[in-house]
């Protein structure tokens, strides 16, 4: 029986997982041994939940977010590891595919916000999570030559509860706990201060209330759709251990800007 690992900083049970999941079992015959490790939303807990998953010696290892691709690519160099979500890792090898969601046509996703919401807004939060590698590297990678950007640093999901967004943008550096609680960070944006948005996944704005969905715009990526393709390259890793990965390419693309 094959077997195969998820690891993740955030919840087992997310619909992205969800959506990996069946892709796997549609495509793959017979029975596998699948199994989710969770950080549940602590970074701390990554790395031995990354220990746990490399210890079972799977034939894949699915690796939410560039944070668990690195994590696990100094663990490992034999285990295929299918990364979907954030940037190259600095430290990826051979043993490394999948998918990042930073750029589009080359472009990084997070200043196509900046430059758009900066041409028409006077002030623009920026919510990252500075404890999260890639998204304290592309937030202080981000140009703002007109000095609109307003940081707003949320790590701990409870402090969601206590912020309301003041200023008239608003984007964010996306990660898999920011997903996860989407519902708590559309809800700060939920006044008439904020004139436009952009979010980098469309499940965001789904969860908007009808005010803020009609100043949102989408320039990002579908992460289910981009999970489901993950699960296909690990389906043919399963069937053909030894055929070379593909290379790290870009995510499946959604925009309507």
């Amino acid at each position: 029986m094959p077997i195969v690992r998820v690891v993740t900083p955030t919840d087992p049970q997310t619909d992205t997982i969800k959506a990996f999941q069946a892709e796997l079992v549609a495509k793959v015959a017979g029975s596998i041994d699948y199994r989710v490790y969770s950080a549940a939303d602590d970074n701390d807990n990554l790395d031995d939940v990354v220990k746990y998953a490399v210890s079972d010696s799977p034939a894949a290892i699915l690796a939410c977010g560039s944070m668990a691709a690195k994590k696990l690519q100094d663990q490992t160099t034999s285990i295929p590891i299918v990364q979907v979500g954030g940037l190259r890792p600095a430290n990826a090898q051979s043993n490394l595919t999948g998918f990042t969601i930073n750029t589009i046509g080359g472009k990084v996703v997070s200043q196509h916000h900046l430059d758009k919401l900066a041409a028409a807004r006077q002030k623009i939060t920026v919510l990252y999570d500075d404890s999260n590698e890639p998204s304290h590297a592309i937030f202080t990678n981000l140009q703002d030559p007109q000095k609109k950007v307003s940081p707003l640093n949320i790590g701990d999901p409870a402090d969601f509860a206590t912020y309301t967004v003041a200023t008239d943008g608003f984007m964010l550096i996306p990660n898999a706990m920011y997903f996860k609680h989407r519902k708590h960070i559309v809800a700060m944006l939920d006044n008439d201060n904020v004139k436009a948005v952009y979010f980098p996944e469309r499940e965001y704005k789904m969860e908007s209330s009808a005010a803020t969905q009609g100043k949102a715009r989408i320039h990002g990526h579908d992460l289910p759709a981009t999970f489901r393709a993950a699960a296909d390259i690990v389906a043919a890793i399963l069937s053909h251990p030894n055929k070379s990965l593909p290379s790290l390419k870009e995510g499946i693309k959604d925009t309507d800007d």
